[in-house]
């Protein structure tokens, strides 16, 4: 079974700790956007863009923001 070390993060959280911009339109933007025009509901897409675009937000004005993934299953409800 494959396993990921506790370490691991992921390319958008190194851009949210490096100011940059993520790639998370491209990415769950993109899937929301098709959902939207299939008539699909995509929850977790949608609540990963929303809170990853809060994140890019907040450390634009230098606060922080911690996204854990109990507050996206939260907020796809």
């Amino acid at each position: 079974m494959l396993t990921i070390a506790n370490e691991a993060r992921t390319t958008m959280a190194y851009d949210l700790d490096g100011g940059r911009p993520t790639e998370v339109a491209v990415l769950q933007g993109e899937i929301v956007a098709l959902g939207a025009k299939l008539g699909r509901a995509t929850p977790l897409n949608a609540a990963v863009l929303a809170m990853i675009q809060e994140a890019e937000e907040a450390r634009r004005t230098g606060a922080t923001f911690d996204i854990r993934p109990e507050d996206i299953r939260a907020r796809a409800q």
